[in-house]
C-alpha cells in the first residue's frame, strides 16, 4: 500500500487524524503528477531526527483539535 493509500484508509475509520507524509521525491513532483493531493503536509527525505521533531510538532500545533461531539469510531 502507498502512503496515500494507507491515509485514505485510516481516515476511514479515523476521519479527524493528521496526516504528515514523508518522501523521497520533491513535494513538487509528487503532486504536479498526482501521486499526492494538493494541500498535504510533507517532510522529504533525507532528515535528521531533530528536523523530523521540528516538522512534526509544527504540523500538530497547525492541525485542528479533533471535534469532541462525534465519537471516535471503534475498531473492527
Amino acid at each position: 500500500m502507498m502512503g496515500n493509500e494507507v491515509a485514505i484508509h485510516v481516515r476511514q475509520h479515523r476521519p479527524d487524524i493528521p496526516v504528515l507524509y514523508m518522501s523521497g521525491y520533491a513535494e513538487p513532483v509528487l503532486t504536479d503528477n498526482g501521486t499526492l493531493p494538493n494541500g498535504v503536509t510533507i517532510i522529504e527525505k533525507p532528515f535528521t531526527s531533530h528536523e523530523l521533531l521540528n516538522r512534526v510538532r509544527t504540523f500538530l500545533r497547525q492541525t485542528p483539535e479533533p471535534r469532541r461531539d462525534v465519537p471516535a469510531r471503534a475498531p473492527r
